[in-house]
């Protein structure tokens, strides 16, 4: 079984910023998820969470909630597509949520530096399933050079 996860993006130091996205399970939305992946600093000084540069912090976390009121096992899969193919990152994870249970996991996270962070769009998806019940939702953000 496969539930949606939520992704929360927590930043690190100063006021955190994130980009946010939640999505409830078809056909019978007996589970939720709830995405987010953002920074704890805003370099570029755009007030726009969805752009990072050099020495930002990109975190990115996911939720995955039970709606039901029954225990649930949730197959969970995300994807971080990074621009370029060699440097995508994938997991998969099963958990078995309680009666209005809920599972947090902070997925990953990667400072952004000159010359090693590709440049370009990234989008984190997430997708879960449990039984027939499936969600699934992205959040995207954009590395770029600073001027």
């Amino acid at each position: 079984m496969l539930a949606l996860v939520v992704i929360l993006a927590v930043g690190v130091g100063g006021s955190a910023a994130s980009a946010e996205t939640n999505a409830i399970s078809k056909p019978n939305g007996d589970f939720g998820e709830f995405v987010s992946v953002g920074t704890g600093t805003d370099r570029d000084g755009d007030g726009n969470s969805r752009t990072v540069t050099h020495g930002d912090t990109v975190i990115y976390t996911y939720i995955v909630y039970d709606r039901s009121g029954t225990s649930q096992a949730i197959e969970i899969e995300w994807l971080l597509d990074v621009p370029g193919t060699d440097l995508d990152q994938t997991g998969t994870k099963t958990v078995m949520l309680e009666p209005f249970g809920s599972y947090r996991e902070v997925t990953g996270g990667f400072k952004v530096q000159k010359k090693v962070t590709p440049l370009g769009e990234y989008t984190f998806t997430v997708t879960a399933r449990s039984g027939t019940e499936t969600a699934t939702t992205s959040e995207t953000f954009t590395v770029h050079a600073m001027k």
